[in-house]
C-alpha cells in the first residue's frame, strides 16, 4: 500500500533538519578567529553559491528524470561531508571547500523538496491545498533555524566546535527521512539528448514570461534577505552584543519568516494576489531605515522583514508551480533557484565591501536599490502562458 501522504511529515522533518544549523551564531566569530575580512567571509559565502550555481539546474533534471527521493537522499548525504571538511578546516581554501561541498547537497535539495510535495498533492488530488502545506513546510524551515540559533549560540559558549559536530549527526539524519519518502507517480522526463533537453527547459522557462517575472521577484527577496542577515549579524557585532545574543536575534528573525510562511495562504486569500505584492515591496523601505539608523533599536524592524520574507516564499511557490508540468517541474525550479544565485554571487561581495570600507547604510542601500530595479523589471515584463509539449 502507498502510504504517499506521509511524505507531507517527513518533508516538515526533513525542511526542519536541512535548516537546523547550530554553527550560524557562532560563525562570524568562527570565521574571526582565522582573521578574515567581511568581504573575505562574504566571498565564502559566494562559493557556496557558486556551487549552487554549478549543480542547480542538472540537479533539477537528475530530480527530473532519476527520482525525487534518490535526489533528495544524496543532498542530504552531502551536508555531513561538508560539514565535516569545515570542521577541519584551518582557513579561507578549506572554508570554501566545504562551502561547494555543501552547495552541492543543497542544490540538489532546492526544488526538489518543492516539487516532491506539489507532485505528491497532485497525486491525493489536494494541489488546491499547496500554499498552505508550502507555507507550514517552510514555517517548519525557518523554525529549525530559530531553534538551532538560540541551542547553537549555547553550544558555543561550550566550545566553540560542537555546534559543527552536532551538525554532521542532523545530517545524517536527514538521509534516513529522505530514505523513506515514497516518490510520487507522475509522468517521468526522458530524452536521447539530456544535455539539449536541459537547454530546451532552460529557455522555455526564461521566456515564458509570466514565469520569468515570478522567478525576478521571488530571487530578489530571497537574496536581499539571505544577504540581510549577514548584515544583522555584522551590526549585532558592531553594537557589542555577544554570541549568545546573536543567537536570540537570529532566532527572532527565524521564527517571525515562520509565521509569515504559515500565514502565508491565510494573508493572500484575504488581502488578494495585487495587495500580496505590494506587501512584499514594503522590504527595501526597512533595509533603508536599518542601514540609515544602525542601532540596537532598528534592528527590531528585521523581525518584520523576516515576516514578509517568509510570507512571499509559499506565494511565489504556488504561483510557479501552477504553471509548470510534472515532468520538468524540479527543473524548472531549479532554473528559478539559479536566478537567485547568479544574484546573490553579484551582490554579496559587494555588500561586504561596503560595509568594511564606508557603512552599514551604504550596504543597506544597495540591497534596496537592487530590488526596487527587479521591481521595476518584473513590472515591465508581460504576463503569458506557455508549455513545453
Amino acid at each position: 500500500m502507498r502510504r504517499i501522504g506521509h511524505n507531507i511529515v517527513k518533508m516538515y522533518f526533513f525542511r526542519f533538519l536541512r535548516d537546523f544549523w547550530l554553527i550560524m551564531p557562532m560563525i562570524i566569530p568562527f570565521y574571526r578567529t582565522f582573521g578574515l575580512t567581511a568581504a573575505e567571509i562574504l566571498v565564502i559565502q559566494s562559493v557556496f553559491s557558486l556551487s549552487l550555481l554549478a549543480f542547480e539546474i542538472p540537479s533539477g533534471y537528475f530530480s527530473d528524470v532519476m527520482g525525487r527521493r534518490l535526489t533528495l537522499t544524496a543532498g542530504a548525504a552531502s551536508l555531513p561531508v561538508g560539514l565535516a571538511i569545515y570542521s577541519t578546516g584551518t582557513g579561507f581554501w578549506h572554508f570554501a571547500l566545504a562551502e561547494a561541498v555543501l552547495g552541492f547537497g543543497f542544490a540538489l535539495c532546492s526544488g526538489t523538496e518543492s516539487a516532491l510535495i506539489y507532485d505528491t498533492l497532485l497525486e491525493e488530488n489536494r494541489s488546491g491545498e499547496y500554499q498552505k502545506i508550502e507555507g507550514r513546510s517552510e514555517s517548519m524551515s525557518r523554525i529549525g533555524t530559530a531553534a538551532a540559533s538560540v541551542l547553537g549560540g549555547a553550544l558555543a559558549y561550550l566550545y566553540l566546535m560542537l555546534p559543527f559536530y552536532c551538525n554532521i549527526a542532523t545530517g545524517i539524519l536527514m538521509c534516513v527521512a529522505a530514505i523513506t519518502l515514497v516518490e510520487p507517480g507522475r509522468t517521468m522526463r526522458r530524452s536521447d539528448n539530456p544535455m539539449k533537453d536541459v537547454v530546451r527547459i532552460v529557455r522555455y522557462s526564461l521566456g515564458h514570461r509570466r514565469i520569468l517575472r515570478i522567478m525576478v521577484l521571488s530571487a530578489t527577496v530571497l537574496v536581499t534577505g539571505i544577504i540581510s542577515v549577514w548584515g544583522y549579524l555584522f551590526l549585532m557585532g558592531a553594537n557589542g552584543l555577544s554570541v549568545a545574543a546573536n543567537g536570540v536575534g537570529f532566532a527572532l528573525f527565524q521564527a517571525s519568516s515562520a509565521f509569515g510562511a504559515v500565514s502565508s495562504h491565510r494573508i493572500s486569500g484575504r488581502i488578494g494576489r495585487k495587495n500580496s505584492y505590494r506587501l512584499i515591496f514594503l522590504i527595501p523601505a526597512m533595509l533603508v531605515a536599518i542601514g540609515i539608523l544602525r542601532s540596537p533599536a532598528a534592528l527590531l524592524l528585521a523581525p518584520l522583514h523576516a515576516f514578509v520574507w517568509g510570507f512571499s516564499f509559499p506565494f511565489f511557490m504556488d504561483e510557479l508551480n501552477s504553471l509548470i508540468q510534472s515532468e520538468v517541474r524540479a527543473t524548472v525550479l531549479s532554473t528559478g533557484s539559479m536566478v537567485g544565485r547568479l544574484l546573490f554571487i553579484a551582490i554579496s561581495p559587494l555588500f561586504g565591501f561596503l560595509l568594511d570600507r564606508y557603512t552599514p547604510a551604504s550596504g543597506f542601500t544597495l540591497l534596496a536599490g537592487i530590488f526596487l530595479i527587479a521591481g521595476l523589471t518584473g513590472a515591465i515584463l508581460r504576463k503569458s502562458d506557455g508549455a513545453i509539449e
